[in-house]
């Protein structure tokens, strides 16, 4: 959770004039780009105009970008860098500070997206130091960006229980904590709903980069699909 507290502390900035002081605050929003035959994205998160040929920042596929936006009403927009005129998603929104989430999905030309507040991240506690022996936590959830998967269920190898069912697209889960030994990992499968047929496994395991923090699980791709648009998970990290 230290990068929380950094963030955190990175929302207020301080201005004094005379003997008044004023507060500044923002809000940071996720981009997952999930949509299929858009290589890249470049994301404009403010009212400002931007330059999109002299813009370099991108989302790839299969990955995602913090990007952050002052308070009050902004406009979220996202365009294909293929054709940076061809706007893929735009948005007037109340920037309230927290955090959002900003999913592209579907197949070009058909894109989907889901945008929302996040209001209920798992607090995981971490002033505590821990024995590399012990357990490492991680909260995680699951989202169905497939268009056209069946409905699906994920259920850890040799479980009879399953982590989600009936698992449609543009579905997204609750945060569950899983407790992973160090060294280990957590082989999930993911089924056809109805068939129970296999139809992906994912290999998920503690590490730097995702101990302690809550972690997306996005299902990406074409069920049958091939090269860049094979059905596949990627992580998306939050705090």
């Amino acid at each position: 959770m230290k990068s929380l507290y950094i963030y955190l502390f990175l929302l207020f900035f301080v201005g004094c004039k005379k003997d008044e002081v004023t507060f500044k605050t923002s809000s940071s929003i996720n981009v997952v780009n999930a949509a299929i035959d858009i290589t890249a994205i470049k994301v404009n998160p403010s009212n400002k105009s931007i330059n999109y040929a002299k813009t370099t920042d991108v989302v790839a596929y299969g990955t995602s970008k913090f990007y952050f936006s002052e308070l009050g009403q902004q406009t979220l927009t996202a365009v294909s860098t293929a054709d940076t005129t061809k706007v893929l998603f735009s948005n007037n929104f109340n920037s309230e500070g927290g955090f959002h989430t900003l999913y592209l999905a579907g197949q070009a030309p058909n894109i989907d997206t889901l945008f929302r507040r996040e209001v209920n991240f798992p607090f995981i506690k971490t002033d505590v130091t821990t024995p590399a022996i012990e357990d490492n936590v991680t909260t995680l959830r699951f989202v169905n960006l497939s268009p056209n998967s069946p409905a699906l269920k994920i259920n850890i190898r040799n479980s009879t229980t399953n982590e989600v069912d009936n698992f449609s697209y543009k579905s997204i889960s609750e945060w569950k904590r899983y407790m992973n030994k160090a060294a280990t990992t957590t082989i999930f499968e993911i089924r056809n709903a109805s068939t129970n047929a296999l139809l992906l496994t994912y290999t998920f395991g503690a590490s730097a980069t995702n101990k302690f923090k809550n972690v997306a699980l996005v299902i990406k791709g074409l069920v049958g699909g091939t090269g860049t648009n094979a059905f596949g998970v990627f992580p998306v990290n939050y705090f």
